[in-house]
């Protein structure tokens, strides 16, 4: 009889643990898993369950989502992280319309961002994020980075380029980090082009260096936990450029008679705004930051892999002679860049071809309230508050779009597509200047600077190894989250020579009007 009660007794107790095991899951499943409705996309599970996907993310960044679906992406899928869940979409239909969705917005993101990335107190945001601040900050944007506006800073930023190439010497230049070399150089010619003769970054050419190392360690900044003590090297340089960009509005340089339209008046609202000359200096680094993080090394990628094809450098000399021209001094050349997108389409297709393999970041957009996004006969409910993913990582480089070759390099694929009448569906999924009412502004202008860097190059020069082989393509390495350009393993295929090409070594090159 003991031994009978003595069993019922733990076989009660088993069964009391078994049932706090039971209720204590089912309390975390509540907690802990995102609830799903019927209408949403199907849930792509982590291997890690709760919290695979944001472990994979943090790891993986850019390249988890090519991790997540190997060679067989789904068109959309939803992604459960603890008791949230993000979308992710590979679908060109869906993309499409997700772009163009009003309810879908990365306002709320570049607001948070620009409060982590500059360090500007919550009064100065809120003057930032007033509905009157933005309308003409909008305003001042769309209207200085199109049309005249963008004729104008198109020839200042390449006449700076020109005269940093017209300066290689008839011996040639010996180049021990490519890679480098093409940074500092733009840097200098963008930077040029948006601030004039007052250009801080012309004053202290430090500035250069103190950006590029604010760029590598910004996500620590923006992740905000102990940014001091996590990257003290990202504050220090983030205070050296606002060091050179307060002096600037501090004496008015935005002012100055050469100093383009887009930062004058930016300058003149952002004082009656009442914004100090140390609030705009810091606001400037996020302006700065848009304007180089992703537009150098797309140029980069964009001389590596013309110079890698001899015979399309031939092609591309032969075609760019429709834009070249004696200029009115003796041995002096000069470009047209108004009627080059017209007249040179193997070159303006070699850019976007490098642009879609160097493109390997994630548009964001952030749902404002619940949505259905339909195309190709699937409707999907997307619910309010969660972000919907569209990685560029995935997407152009899709076979099912773009080929059996889909990961290689060929410039005149956007010019064959065009000839053959199938650039809808493939025009659909580039989008590495983001898509929609949020396309980046300076889209014009940074293509056009990349443009004009390699009709110079081209034309006037031979970019070789340092063997005077053919330019190799170093392997690339995935940018951080806050950017969206591949950038070249460090220290490898890197050197090469610029020398003068046999015939124009005596050009002087110039920038028409």
């Amino acid at each position: 009889m003991a031994v009978v009660e003595s069993t019922t007794r733990h076989f009660s107790g088993y069964i009391a643990l078994a049932a706090l095991f039971a209720v204590v899951f089912y309390g975390l499943h509540q907690l802990l898993v995102a609830r799903v409705d019927p209408r949403e996309p199907p849930v792509l599970k982590p291997r890690v369950p709760f919290v695979g996907h944001i472990l994979g993310l943090i790891k993986h960044q850019h390249s988890y989502y090519k991790l997540l679906f190997g060679g067989s992406p789904a068109p959309i899928c939803t992604l459960p992280m603890l008791n949230g869940k993000g979308y992710v979409i590979t679908d060109p239909g869906l993309a499409l319309a997700a772009f163009r969705s009003r309810n879908l917005s990365l306002g709320p993101l570049i607001s948070e961002m620009i409060a982590r990335i500059t360090g500007l107190s919550d009064d100065c945001m809120d003057i930032y994020n007033s509905v009157a601040f933005q309308a003409q900050w909008n305003k001042i944007v769309h209207s200085t980075l199109t049309g005249e506006q963008l004729r104008l800073i198109n020839i200042a930023g390449l006449r700076d380029l020109a005269d940093a190439l017209n300066a290689v010497p008839s011996g040639g230049l010996d180049i021990p980090d490519l890679y480098l070399w093409t940074r500092s150089t733009m840097t200098r010619a963008t930077t040029s082009a948006l601030y004039g003769d007052e250009n801080p970054w012309k004053r202290d050419p430090s500035l250069t260096e103190a950006y590029w190392g604010f760029e590598s360690y910004m996500l620590a900044i923006i992740i905000n936990i102990l940014p001091g003590i996590v990257a003290p090297r990202a504050i220090t340089c983030r205070n050296k450029l606002r060091a050179g960009f307060r002096d600037y509005f501090a004496s008015s340089g935005d002012q100055n008679p050469s100093t383009h339209s887009f930062t004058k008046q930016r300058g003149l609202l952002e004082r009656s705004s009442g914004l100090s000359a140390d609030d705009m200096a810091a606001l400037e680094v996020v302006v700065v930051h848009g304007a180089l993080s992703n537009t150098i090394p797309t140029s980069f990628w964009f001389l590596v892999h013309v110079f890698s094809c001899p015979d399309l450098v031939e092609r591309l000399r032969k075609e760019l002679e429709n834009i070249v021209s004696p200029g009115d001094e003796p041995k002096e050349m000069a470009i047209d860049i108004a009627r080059l997108e017209d007249r040179c389409p193997l070159l303006v297709s070699s850019f976007r071809e490098s642009h879609r393999l160097s493109s390997v970041g994630t548009s964001i957009r952030r749902v404002m309230q619940d949505t259905v996004l339909s195309a190709g006969g699937r409707s999907h409910l997307l619910k309010e508050g969660c972000f919907v993913h569209v990685p560029m990582s995935v997407v152009h480089v899709a076979r099912e779009t773009w080929g059996a070759d889909a990961e290689g390099f060929r410039g005149s694929r956007f010019r064959d597509m065009a000839a053959g009448g199938s650039v809808s569906k493939e025009k659909r999924v580039y989008f590495p200047f983001g898509g929609g009412r949020h396309a980046c502004p300076g889209r014009h202008f940074a293509s056009a600077e990349s443009w004009g860097f390699l009709v110079v190059l081209l034309m006037g020069f031979d970019v070789t190894g340092p063997d005077g082989g053919v330019v190799q393509v170093p392997r690339p390495k995935l940018p951080n989250m806050t950017t969206s350009i591949w950038r070249p393993l460090a220290g490898e295929n890197l050197e090469a020579k610029i020398s003068r090409r046999s015939g124009w070594e005596d050009v002087v090159w110039r920038i028409s009007e």
